[in-house]
């Protein structure tokens, strides 16, 4: 069963005929061993000539936290310094569902998204100010910037409860993050009906870290 956020409420029902909110069917098994998933360990979700979004195939628990986290990465690859907007909790790509599967993509979908705002010149103009004041988070020319975004609906408990008779846990990204060059103003997203991109498979079973320490960690208070 596919779980969305707590915030609108919403559950997503996959992979069993018999889940109460139906959906469609799937044949079900249990994986004897790791199934593999095509493109390693990251998965791109988001790309442009100034920088690129990638998700670790991964979960991650942080201590005193009742949620998991998802690790994105955002990569620089233009020849200077980059700004990214971390400031806001739905101002990020952020995992908008999650659920046991047996394939690596879903077969459909009852999802709520939240809308994008749209790019306009006084939000450009904004992003180029703060990042001129030195309000956004610095992106050496080609590095990487790690942050951890919750799932605000779920713990490990249920991601291990619902997996254990399907090869697959598959995440379901949403959102965009806005970079700069200080010149101009990128705004990474998904294009309409781009549920490819979006979706992350996961081999089962599912690979757990630990949020380092120090790291830049979005999550639901």
């Amino acid at each position: 069963m596919f779980a969305g956020r707590a915030t609108l409420l919403v559950l997503l029902a996959f992979a069993v005929a018999a889940c109460a909110r139906g959906g469609p069917p799937q044949t079900t098994g249990v994986p004897s061993a790791v199934m593999p998933v095509p493109g390693g360990e990251w998965a791109t979700i988001a790309q442009a000539p100034m920088a690129e979004v990638q998700v670790e195939r991964a979960l991650y628990e942080k201590p005193g936290a009742p949620h998991f986290f998802v690790h994105v990465r955002v990569l620089d690859r233009a020849p200077v310094s980059l700004g990214v907007d971390l400031r806001g909790y739905f101002d990020v790509f952020y995992p908008n569902q999650w659920g046991a599967s047996d394939t690596p993509h879903r077969l459909g979908s009852d999802e709520v998204r939240m809308p994008v705002p749209p790019l306009d010149a006084a939000t450009r103009a904004k992003l180029l100010s703060d990042h001129r004041a030195g309000l956004l988070s610095p992106l050496p020319p080609h590095a990487v910037l790690d942050f951890y975004r919750d799932f605000n609906a779920s713990a490990r408990s249920d991601v291990d409860a619902q997996s254990r008779k399907h090869p697959y846990v598959i995440l379901a990204m949403d959102g965009r993050l806005d970079v700069t060059d200080g010149t101009d103003v990128t705004r990474l997203s998904f294009a309409p009906g781009d549920e490819t991109t979006r979706e992350v498979a996961l081999p089962v079973p599912v690979r757990w870290e630990r949020v380092p320490e120090g790291a830049i960690v979005l999550a639901d208070r």
